[in-house]
């Protein structure tokens, strides 16, 4: 079995496949604080360690990354593989730095130019709600990064001194008749009117036939509400991960 590992700035993915046959999958906080014993002890009450017998980490929290290292070197007894886009040559990459560009949006674009006909925009609803661009050859354009609805509602929450806290939810009401409605329909909608004001700029550079896929934490929901988007794929990152072991390590492939 390959152990897939996703470390978010929230929370991390974990996914058991079989080839790339995702047989189980589990949310868990990216705790900066919680050591590798303490991964170890939580990973044991998911699965059966012993059957596990590679790993693939992309991480965007170092702190996370380096004591899941070290669980699967000191608990599993092998060495897991670390996504580095750049290094690996995983896709064209055509921005300004691409050393810059976070690994899990290269990796869900990855997954997402041989799940889907190109050309893309793959929308993750994550801390930050992300925007990438694959074009019709399969090469990563870039894209737009905008603060996911939680932290935004926490940023309301913290920086204000009356506004309180709130948990996004569907508006009932147009118009909100209490300070909570007025907050949440500014999150939901704005949410929304963002979607469609982005997808929107980029099919215009891209063309109107430019598929939308959905992925992270509001995609199930976001894709019910806005129409631009055609699929949700919770999974993505994870099959993005068993992908790049498939054809990077196993096939040792110089492009996929």
């Amino acid at each position: 079995m390959l152990l897939a590992i996703d470390i978010g700035n929230t929370r991390t993915k974990v996914g058991l496949f079989d080839g790339l046959n995702l047989k189980s999958s589990y949310r868990l906080s990216s705790v900066r604080e919680r050591t590798a014993d303490e991964y170890a002890v939580l990973f044991k009450g998911l699965f059966e360690p012993s059957k596990v017998r590679a790993a693939i980490i992309a991480s965007v929290v170092p702190p996370v990354g380096m004591e899941l290292d070290l669980m699967v070197r000191r608990h599993l007894g092998f060495e897991p593989i670390f996504v580095n886009p750049v290094a690996m040559n995983l896709m064209p990459v055509h921005v300004d730095y691409p050393a810059e560009v976070g690994v899990d949006r290269i990796v869900n674009c990855y997954a997402a130019k041989h799940l889907y006909k190109m050309p893309l925009i793959v929308i993750d609803f994550g801390t930050a709600t992300t925007f990438d661009v694959v074009s019709a050859e399969g090469a990563y354009e870039g894209g737009a990064i905008a603060a996911g609805v939680e932290l935004a509602a926490e940023a309301l929450f913290e920086k204000t001194a009356l506004l309180p806290r709130v948990r996004l939810k569907k508006p009932t009401r147009d118009i909100g008749k209490s300070t909570r409605a007025a907050m949440q329909i500014g999150l939901y909608e704005g949410l929304l009117g963002q979607i469609d004001f982005i997808v929107n700029r980029f099919r215009a550079v891209l063309g109107e036939s430019t598929r939308v896929i959905a992925t992270g934490g509001l995609a199930e929901e976001m894709a019910q509400e806005c129409p631009l988007i055609e699929r949700a794929d919770a999974e993505l990152s994870l099959k993005g991960l068993a992908m790049i072991y498939r054809d990077r390590v196993e096939r040792g492939s110089g492009n996929a």
